[in-house]
């Protein structure tokens, strides 16, 4: 007999926890699915030579979507660490991202801020099909400008050039900026502290979570979502060519795809979608690119809590570079550091895997311009070259990504940074997307008692000027 829930989620990356955890909440039986062996998609977490290292680089934002979704599902935000400057390798040297300010030119940057400010929602559908550079470059000449907004379009859309990012991806990348100053965090225990933290919401409730569980096929009745059919690992069998594993069905009424919008087709027959709705999915499939590594270290590098974007002059890619070890000590073990480094390149470079291994050397050779003789502290170095979020290019942004209610068959719904929501890609636009999923599904998000609030970060202290001592953090007693 078929198992029943009131709701199946398919995938387990934030917004899969998320809509799972929101449900849940507001009381169905859920029953979450995840084909690999961890929680969290793109945002989880793993041990490594005693290293907590994250798949992907994760810079989190105090106060964003993902913190709403934490605590929207009434759960405790996981302990972080804040990174309290930001400083930016350009020309030879390093400059902090403030000191830059007063080179800008202040007529065209009021222009620029003018822009982002007033989009209105049918302006960023209008900007959804043009590239930044259209929209900008005719208000800005100053190259410093130019290179700031390129630099924060990069960093915030993973896609190296203005050129080929989606306007509204831009002004969104800007707002995202002006809202975290100084306030970006890495999670203490990883970032899959809080796919964990989110997803632990079904089992509380009396739901079910189960990983290494694909999901073969959605089923359909009658245009109506009946089911889905799981098959649990196949062992492999040299008798067969296409192994089966342990299938089983699961009753359900509601099911939500939190996987790439194109790869829904792999467990539902197109042929149940109009052609304009299977066009719009599958022209969703570029990605962006990540290419990196993550290196364990005898010494830092640096020991503030810096966050560091560089234009690395051989690799020519825009670069970020931090030691996550300064921002939360219990990412190491005792006496050792980790260090992430990465570029936003093109999704096109992981077709030629040569020409990865030369980008990789390039970016240690660069490394060695800026921290000289860095190498000699390597305890260990993993390279990694990854596909990451759909590349916001003009034309696969905003209204051009579907909706989070399938339009032809009913109680099947989408989530992911694939559908619904244009705000920053990553964590932020999964944790938007659950959230607009969840309300489409409810009519509202479910009321729980607020979450305690979670430490705000420390400014810096200031340093004594030269012939100074520093002021004690003592209070003095009132006589």
């Amino acid at each position: 007999m078929a198992q029943k829930y009131d709701a199946v989620i398919v995938g387990a990356g934030i917004s899969g926890c998320g809509v799972a955890a929101l449900l849940s909440r507001a009381g169905k039986k859920v029953l979450l699915l995840e084909r690999t062996k961890l929680i969290g998609g793109r945002a989880s977490s793993y041990k490594y030579k005693g290293h907590t290292l994250n798949i992907g680089e994760h810079a989190g934002i105090r106060d964003g979507y993902l913190d709403t979704l934490v605590q929207a599902v009434g759960q405790k935000i996981p302990d972080r660490g804040f990174f309290e400057d930001y400083l930016i390798w350009r020309n030879g040297k390093f400059e902090k991202a403030f000191d830059i300010v007063p080179k800008l030119n202040p007529e065209e940057m009021e222009r620029v801020v003018r822009t982002v400010q007033e989009a209105t929602p049918e302006d960023m559908g209008k900007y959804d099909a043009i590239s930044g550079a259209e929209l900008f470059r005719p208000i800005v000449k100053n190259p410093e400008n130019w290179y700031m907004l390129n630099l924060i379009g990069a960093i915030w859309n993973t896609i190296p050039t203005i050129e080929n990012q989606a306007a509204s991806s831009v002004i969104e990348a800007m707002r995202t900026a002006g809202r975290s100053t100084l306030a970006g965090f890495q999670a203490a225990h990883g970032i899959g502290d809080y796919s964990r933290t989110i997803s632990q919401v079904v089992k509380e409730c009396g739901g079910e979570i189960l990983t290494e569980a694909p999901v073969a096929e959605i089923l359909v009745k009658n245009r109506r979502v009946v089911g889905v059919r799981v098959e649990r690992e196949a062992k492999h069998d040299v008798m067969h060519d296409y192994p089966i594993g342990e299938v089983f069905t699961v009753e359900t009424p509601l099911v939500v795809t939190a996987i790439p919008i194109w790869t829904v087709f792999n467990l539902i027959s197109e042929k149940m979608f109009s052609s304009e709705f299977v066009k719009k999915a599958k022209h969703l499939n570029k990605l962006t690119a990540n290419l990196g590594f993550m290196v364990g270290l005898k010494k830092p590098l640096f020991t503030e809590k810096l966050f560091v974007m560089a234009d690395l002059p051989t690799l020519g890619y825009p670069t970020t570079i931090f030691i996550s070890s300064n921002l939360c000590p219990t990412l190491s073990p005792k006496g050792e550091h980790l260090l992430e480094c990465s570029c936003i390149c093109e999704f096109e470079l992981g077709e030629d895997r040569g020409l990865v291994l030369r980008k990789l050397q390039e970016m240690k050779d660069d490394l060695e311009k800026l921290y000289p003789d860095w190498q000699k502290k390597v305890i260990w170095i993993r390279p990694y070259f990854r596909w990451e979020e759909p590349a916001r290019t003009p034309g696969r942004d905003g209204i051009f990504k579907p909706g989070p209610k399938a339009p032809e068959i009913e109680g099947l719904y989408f989530a992911g940074d694939s559908v619904n929501s244009r705000i920053t890609p990553g964590m932020e636009c999964a944790s938007d997307s659950a959230m607009i999923c969840a309300r489409a599904i409810l009519g509202k998000l479910p009321e729980v008692k607020p979450a305690l609030e979670v430490e705000k970060p420390r400014k810096p202290a200031a340093r004594p000027k030269a012939g100074e001592k520093a002021k004690s953090g003592k209070k003095s007693k009132k006589r």
